[in-house]
């Protein structure tokens, strides 16, 4: 359970450094230890609003061109999932970002 605060936390302070830094593109952590153990990033999920309310967005060639799916008054989010872990990171897409697309291993949104 301490393992999964910590990642909340951290994926709080990325949401936080996110917004501050908009014109940045955006990019999911590209791993973590945890005892020792690296889990890297796996793949990627976007969401239109709360990841809790299932609106998984499908990609397109690829990515997502975030045009096509922004709303006036939605919010965009990246989701990070890691491999052999069930830990998460959750990130406010800025509204000024065209795209996201997962490419070697590395996500972002810019």
């Amino acid at each position: 359970m301490k393992h999964r605060f910590g990642a909340a936390i951290f994926s709080l302070s990325l949401l936080f450094a996110a917004q501050a830094h908009a014109a940045e593109p955006l990019s999911c952590p590209a791993g973590f230890y945890d005892k020792g153990v690296r889990h890297t990033l796996e793949r990627i999920n976007i969401f239109e609003g709360p990841q809790e309310k299932k609106a998984d967005l499908a990609p397109k060639h690829g990515g997502w061109n975030l045009v096509d799916y922004r709303r006036d008054d939605g919010e965009l989010f990246l989701v990070c999932h890691y491999k052999k872990s069930g830990v998460i990171t959750v990130l406010m897409i800025p509204h000024d970002a065209k795209t996201c697309r997962l490419k070697s291993g590395n996500a972002f949104c810019d």
